[in-house]
């Protein structure tokens, strides 16, 4: 073999080497873009009375990725309107709500359970957590996107 084709070869098989090692190694970073919340766009109302011991939920569905606020407004029935009730926030579960987070709340302007929630069916749990001693009606806003 020639002096000027041994170069070539060898030009070549380090440039190919320069190649496979450039492309074996990724020299950038990818970043996956954060998702805004989207802010509540509908609200429904959730009127119900409940016994001592009992619970009841409501379904509705999220259109979008976004926050839904869950605020007890009202209750009525008992002497006592600031009685503490349980809200759950979560999925339906056969003919129940599973709630991936609960809170024991007063009847109040502001909500008392918020939550950030992809697209798909969740559903509001309202519950006793033991302080009725009669049936209770109450009165609930869900806000979300």
């Amino acid at each position: 073999m020639n002096s000027s084709r041994k170069t070539a070869v060898l030009c070549a098989a380090a440039g190919l080497a320069l190649f496979v090692t450039a492309c074996g190694k990724n020299s950038s970073s990818t970043t996956t873009p954060t998702q805004t919340p989207a802010a509540p766009t509908t609200s429904e109302r959730y009127l119900a009375t409940i016994g001592v011991g009992g619970s009841g939920f409501y379904s509705f569905p999220v259109s979008q990725y976004g926050t839904v606020n869950v605020t007890l407004n009202a209750v009525s029935g008992l002497d006592d309107p600031s009685v503490g009730l349980g809200l759950g926030l979560g999925v339906p579960s056969g003919f129940g709500c599973s709630p991936s987070s609960t809170v024991t709340a007063s009847a109040g302007a502001s909500p008392q359970l918020t939550a950030t929630d992809p697209i798909g069916v969740f559903c509001v749990r309202v519950y006793d957590v033991g302080n009725l001693t009669a049936p209770l009606t109450f009165d609930v806003t869900i806000a979300h996107p």
